[in-house]
């Protein structure tokens, strides 16, 4: 896998060896990336960088190895950088990117090259690097017709699961499903109902399972239904059980996660840093995620790499998707976050 960042790279062929601590959720930084990465450096730096990986499942989790100084890239869900909660601009946690002299930035989908919630007083925080849904999955063999709505989740009478440790995914799909319009789903005060609230209470006592951080083969395999983010996908199909996502008409939940350097990651390591996401934003990194984790490709080129199924499930077709279809993850107020986590919480006692 090639990818050329050398404009990074002026003072980084000056670093001895370098471990570069990379903190992402499962499934982003396989050894095709991180293997490949240590390669490129080593060919074009002439220096051994070592990528070092920890995993995290949840937004507290990755706040914590940037609060910590745990990593020198971190994953960012779109809930995360403006948060109330976690204050990771306004408390200077991360370092501002400038996406200028990333190499593959250009090609990146055209409404993900400047978010609002990467932006900050005119300075961009975050690099996307994986897209997708937080939907209504389905086991196609279990279920032969695709649901058209959330309601088949909790009414279907059929074995179902849900995450454990991401309450506001959860309470949205219980305002969805409670007929709640798009714009109110990250709302307290709407979302503060006892339909709502009953709706919850199903989800929590009567799934069978719940997946915690991504959902997993373990936990979806033999079941008809999850809310998910698409991550088992590839693992179940092996299994003989191929999972697809649903097109609910009361709308369905996405995510961008972005790439983010904490304020901790040092003036001589910061290029090379810059340099893993540049190398991951690549097609060829792209194309590897798209068959791996079920994540859509933040890169146009990538469609090149990829069968023309591929490219169909990673979205190339259709780059306003994220923006057109989905209900996005988006920073929360801290009394709506507080609010929504204690539904949750109430709704499992």
């Amino acid at each position: 896998m090639r990818c050329f960042v050398p404009m990074l790279l002026v003072t980084a062929a000056l670093l001895p060896a370098q471990e570069l601590r990379v903190t992402v959720y499962d499934g982003y930084a396989p050894v095709e990336i991180t293997d490949g990465f240590s390669k490129w450096a080593k060919e074009t730096l002439h220096k051994d960088v070592t990528v070092k990986v920890t995993i995290v499942g949840n937004n507290d989790e990755a706040y914590n190895a940037i609060r910590t100084g745990s990593a020198d890239v971190c994953v960012a869900t779109s809930n995360m950088l403006g948060s109330e909660r976690y204050k990771l601009i306004t408390g200077k946690l991360v370092q501002p990117i400038d996406s200028a002299p990333l190499t593959n930035y250009a090609d990146l989908m055209p409404s993900l090259q400047k978010p609002d919630f990467l932006v900050a007083d005119g300075k961009q925080y975050g690099v996307p690097m994986n897209y997708g849904p937080l939907g209504l999955a389905y086991n196609t063999v279990t279920v032969k017709a695709a649901p058209t709505s959330w309601k088949a989740l909790v009414e279907s009478g059929q074995p179902f699961a849900v995450s454990t440790d991401w309450p506001e995914a959860n309470v949205a799909v219980a305002g969805l499903i409670a007929g709640l319009p798009k714009e109110k789903v990250f709302d307290f005060t709407a979302l503060n109902t006892p339909v709502v609230k009953a709706i919850l209470t199903t989800m929590a006592k009567k799934s069978a399972k719940k997946w915690k951080g991504v959902d997993d083969l373990a936990t979806l395999k033999g079941l008809s239904y999850s809310t998910a983010w698409g991550f088992a996908f590839a693992d179940l199909a092996k299994a003989g059980e191929p999972w697809a996502f649903a097109e609910p008409t009361e709308g369905t939940l996405g995510y961008v996660d972005s790439f983010v350097v904490p304020t901790s990651t040092s003036i001589e390591l910061k290029p090379i840093a810059l340099a893993y996401i540049d190398y991951t934003i690549s097609p060829a990194a792209q194309a590897v995620l798209a068959r791996g984790c079920g994540g859509m490709s933040v890169n146009s080129k990538t469609k090149a790499l990829l069968t023309a199924d591929e490219a169909k499930a990673a979205k190339l077709d259709d780059p306003t998707w994220i923006t057109a279809h989905c209900i996005t993850l988006k920073p929360l107020a801290l009394r709506d976050f507080n609010g929504i986590t204690k539904l949750w919480e109430e709704a499992q006692k």
